[in-house]
């Protein structure tokens, strides 16, 4: 068979990424309305917009040749986007801290947390289409070994995201009682208030082996027993906050995380600038700041956001002061 070019290949991921389109809380709520919409993971008009220059964000992109990040210029309306929802279950959902006040009500941060996750499901979906696509296609003209090898790769990373689709789609399920009773049992969270409003924004599912104080939580040698958080950072009238969620049946998990973050006063803001970078892609960064910073600090800041292996004995190499980012004041559990 015919090899594809890179650009045929190119123009097929292409269009997993323009197609995938559906509503994630269908299962749950088949009456879906108005179509699939531009669902914005971090606010578009509450949050990206306080931090956009002529309404428009940075964004790390790796240089996946390179291995070297690049900001990236990035639209507010463009910015964070998923087809993800409905325009009748986005609305439903999350109309009660888009429109209304933020009280830093259980309701409130347990749909910030879940918004994250459905992020997650959503990049799942995604990638298992892509991986697909290679399996099914990426092997043309290829000699046996080598289709062999493509194969089984594909099926791999096929595997992998499926079983991690599973725990997810089990914790969406396990919330969705929460969601729509409006109580919140199922999850805890570590809300941090900032001095000032910051300067990175993100919202995102992560499942960190370590804590910041370099101590093991867990392996995720098996991604269906993974234990997870959820990380927002996000600015209400103007005043900052770093949203730290999880399960409450992994509330030892939770708590022996956050805890880490605060154990020592001087590493609070460094602890949490490293959380932010090191760990989420889906990270939206002021320009006026960033541009403002010494070459010094933005490569340092960089390599956070490259930095993949070895955390646990580097970790602290990469930890610095960046006052200017974000600002610890307070923080309390719920």
């Amino acid at each position: 068979m015919v090899p594809l070019t890179i650009q045929e290949e190119q123009v097929h991921l292409k269009k997993i990424d323009k197609d995938l389109k559906l509503c994630l809380f269908n299962q749950f709520d088949n009456n879906c309305s108005n179509g699939i919409i531009k669902a914005h993971s971090v606010s578009k008009e509450l949050f990206l917009r306080k931090i956009s220059r002529n309404n428009k964000v940075y964004n790390p992109q790796m240089d996946t040749i390179k291995y070297k990040v690049n900001m990236k210029d990035i639209g507010v309306n463009e910015a964070s986007v998923f087809y993800g929802f409905c325009n009748k279950h986005d609305t439903n959902l999350f109309s009660d801290f888009e429109t209304g006040k933020f009280t830093a009500s259980s309701s409130q941060l347990l749909k910030l947390g879940y918004r994250a996750l459905c992020l997650e499901i959503f990049k799942k979906i995604k990638v298992i289409k892509k991986f697909s696509f290679y399996k099914e296609n990426m092997d043309k003209g290829k000699n046996l070994l080598d289709q062999y090898r493509i194969q089984m790769s594909s099926n791999k990373e096929i595997a992998f995201n499926k079983n991690s689709l599973i725990k997810l789609e089990k914790i969406q399920a396990l919330l969705h009682s929460d969601i729509i009773e409006n109580t919140s049992d199922k999850m805890k969270h570590c809300l941090i208030t900032l001095e000032n409003p910051q300067n990175i924004l993100c919202s995102s599912m992560i499942s960190p082996e370590f804590n910041l104080n370099l101590e093991r939580l867990q392996k995720l040698d098996n991604t269906t027993n993974a234990k997870n958080l959820f990380l927002n950072s996000f600015i209400f009238d103007d005043i900052g906050y770093v949203l730290i969620s999880w399960l409450a049946e992994e509330d030892e998990y939770g708590k022996i995380f956050s805890n880490s973050i605060f154990s020592e006063s001087h590493l609070i803001n460094h602890k949490l600038i490293a959380l932010i970078l090191m760990y989420t892609e889906n990270v939206f960064i002021t320009p006026s700041w960033w541009d403002s910073l010494p070459d010094e600090k933005r490569n340092h800041l960089k390599k956070l956001i490259e930095y993949v292996e070895g955390f646990e004995s580097n970790v602290t190499l990469n930890i610095q002061d960046h006052l200017e980012a974000l600002q610890y004041l307070t923080h309390k559990f719920l």
